[in-house]
């Protein structure tokens, strides 16, 4: 595998080629210290994966961008310098993986190697064979999509998205219906589109749009569980110190069931993933997960929000070292559906003090008990 590390820390780029090289000695690593090195490297070298390190001299959403352009088929890797920067590099949808300074050798290979899993599950023939029986793909969800945008930009205002709200009337409805159910219900009604917005936050008024606009319509207990997963997401990851990603979490848990509004044919059936793991051992997704994240994927959404909803019922196949978006996905799923938790992703995360309180919340939208694997 051919790496281009793009850093402008010589020495940390040094000791992290030096730790891989012992544990995967047959990658093979070229260093660029500036945007220019890293765009001429890339004009001149074919390479497998492209590693950003943000900084004040590197900006990593411009070079990746760049990257999806010269080296279309590598993988793209992009490491900020913190927190906040992390989930401004997922929004931009130009890395296939955001990690966060420091970054150590066993997760930058980890990263790598998730991001190639995923790749070749959303390339696997099968899947694509079920995918192309479909008469037509559902359509991007327009406004959603075109809210999310102006969130992620830092364009996004109250008023602006209280006025794009007020041109549907099913929106409008369903969004002061939910910010006056027992919920969310604080004092007087709300009974203008503006303070609904300031009640359920930009964020959740995204998310509660996107179910809305679910291709073939959701049934009311799948809109229920939905909002609840989206909004367990972000009460999980800010319980687990991971606040910053906690936006993309709740999209992904509110866009992890979209496969079952896909019409696919033998729907309890699955598919097989590449992974690095023993050869003798079969490890396989359901096909509605692999079929929604690869629907995700033509829309255009960030691939960790893909890489969520596709590994939504075996998170342990994509969780990392730290509790991380996939893990928050599952968690806050399996509690609003009433559904197994992953026993191994519970004992690993240590998240047993935590599930009394998230399951209280997640009762509060009349989601049944569920239970923990033995």
């Amino acid at each position: 595998m051919q790496i281009l590390l793009i850093d402008t820390d010589e020495v940390r780029a040094e000791r992290l080629e030096a730790a891989i090289a012992e544990r995967e000695p047959g990658w093979r690593f070229s260093y660029a210290e500036s945007s220019a090195t890293a765009l001429a490297g890339m004009a001149s070298d074919e390479f497998d994966v492209i590693v950003a390190i943000n900084s004040a001299e590197i900006r990593a959403v411009a070079i990746l961008r760049m990257a999806m352009k010269v080296v279309p088929a590598a993988l793209r890797i992009a490491v900020a310098e913190n927190p906040l920067t992390t989930q401004a590099l997922i929004n931009a949808g130009v890395a296939h993986r955001a990690e966060q300074a420091p970054l150590t050798a066993e997760q930058l290979v980890a990263s790598i190697v998730q991001a190639a899993q995923l790749e070749s599950l959303l390339a696997d023939e099968g899947l694509r064979k079920r995918i192309a029986s479909i008469d037509r793909l559902p359509p991007a969800p327009g406004l959603a999509m075109s809210l999310m945008s102006d969130n992620a930009d830092g364009t996004a205002s109250m008023p602006s998205v209280a006025q794009r709200l007020r041109g549907d009337p099913v929106f409008s409805a369903k969004l002061l219906q939910l910010s006056n159910s027992s919920f969310y219900a604080r004092g007087a009604p709300v009974l203008q589109i503006e303070r609904a917005l300031m009640r359920l936050g930009m964020d959740a008024v995204i998310n509660l749009v996107m179910i809305l606009e679910m291709p073939g319509g959701m049934s009311a207990d799948a809109q229920k569980n939905a909002a609840c997963a989206s909004h367990l997401a972000r009460k999980i990851m800010s319980d687990m110190q991971m606040t910053p990603l906690s936006s993309t979490t709740a999209t992904a848990a509110t866009l992890a069931d979209i496969g079952q509004a896909l019409p696919l044919r033998r729907r309890d059936e699955c598919v097989a993933i590449n992974t690095r793991k023993s050869s003798d051992i079969v490890y396989e997704v359901p096909v509605e997960s692999a079929a929604g994240a690869y629907l995700l994927s033509r829309w255009g959404l960030p691939l960790q929000i893909v890489e969520a909803v596709a590994y939504r019922h075996k998170p342990m196949l994509a969780a990392g070292e730290t509790f991380g978006v996939v893990a928050g996905v599952h968690v806050a799923c399996a509690l609003a559906n009433g559904q197994e938790l992953d026993a191994e992703l519970v004992q690993r995360f240590d998240i047993t003090p935590h599930l009394p309180h998230w399951q209280a919340e997640a009762e509060r939208f009349g989601a049944t008990r569920p239970v923990c694997a033995a």
